[in-house]
């Protein structure tokens, strides 16, 4: 197997949003709680 040099490959920045804790954070500020002390699962 030969060795792969990947320092030739195009490179890019990829941004990852995880939406359902966005959207159970927003219903927390939304209902007036603090969501980073605030479980969001029930």
């Amino acid at each position: 197997m030969g060795y792969i040099d990947y320092s030739k490959e195009p490179t890019s920045d990829i941004a990852f949003v995880d939406m359902k804790s966005f959207y159970a954070s927003v219903e927390c500020v939304d209902r007036g709680l603090n969501p980073l002390h605030t479980s969001l699962c029930s």
